[in-house]
């Protein structure tokens, strides 16, 4: 399926990693900020009551879809079989990064405990759980945002055939949007927490690609 790529490209193009890695972990971090506390957005209720006006059974399995393969268990399951299959296949780099992203996926619970930003609460929202601990950023959110964007990024560096980038992009984009829209139909975040989860989930992949994806130190000639 796949041609490794030269490592020339790979060197020129770690340096674009770092800027929007910092980007968006620091916007993500003021909107975190902006949503601490009590504060509850207007924007927030309104895309909130609406998504939830859409009834029937496709969204209910679309929600509890988005809520089984963005939980914790579903996190440990994609990523060993990440690391599984960069270990057969000898894709050291790579291997090293579905570990680094795994572990930097444990910084959702100290995030949630930095921000402690309220749930929706049943007088502004429909909720259909039960769910506990706070809101921002949402680690289902955070969790599928990781697992797409660190298997479009093997991807884009083991293959390069424009249709596996693609459709790696694509699908990828597909289910991290339908896990973010299913916390906000379910009432278990708002839309404020899935954007943060989005954001950190995105930027710490790409700051682990940035670490990994080191340049190769050139070997003089004897």
């Amino acid at each position: 399926m796949s041609t490794p790529q030269p490592a020339t490209t790979v060197d020129s193009s770690r340096s674009i990693l770092i800027w929007p890695a910092v980007v968006l972990i620091l916007l993500a971090s003021i909107l975190g900020v902006l949503s601490a506390g009590d504060n509850v957005h207007e924007l927030d209720v309104r895309i909130s009551t609406n998504a939830q006006t859409w009834h029937g059974s496709l969204p209910e399995h679309l929600q509890n879809l988005g809520a089984t393969i963005g939980g914790t268990i579903a996190a440990i399951l994609l990523f060993t079989t990440c690391l599984i299959v960069t270990l057969v296949l000898k894709w050291r780099e790579e291997s090293k990064l579905v570990v680094l992203v795994a572990v930097s996926r444990l910084a959702a619970f100290f995030l949630k405990g930095i921000f402690e930003s309220p749930r929706p609460t049943e007088d502004l929202v429909s909720i259909l759980g039960h769910y506990e601990n706070t809101g921002y950023p949402s680690g289902h959110s955070m969790t599928m945002a990781m697992v797409t964007t660190t298997v479009a990024m093997i991807v884009w560096r083991r293959c390069t055939s424009p249709i596996w980038r693609g459709a790696a992009i694509t699908i990828g984009t597909l289910f991290t949007v339908m896990v973010g829209w299913s916390r906000i139909w379910a009432g278990a975040h708002w839309p404020t927490d899935v954007l943060g989860g989005w954001m950190y989930g995105v930027g710490f992949v790409l700051l682990a690609s940035w670490i990994v994806y080191r340049p190769r130190p050139e070997v003089p000639d004897s």
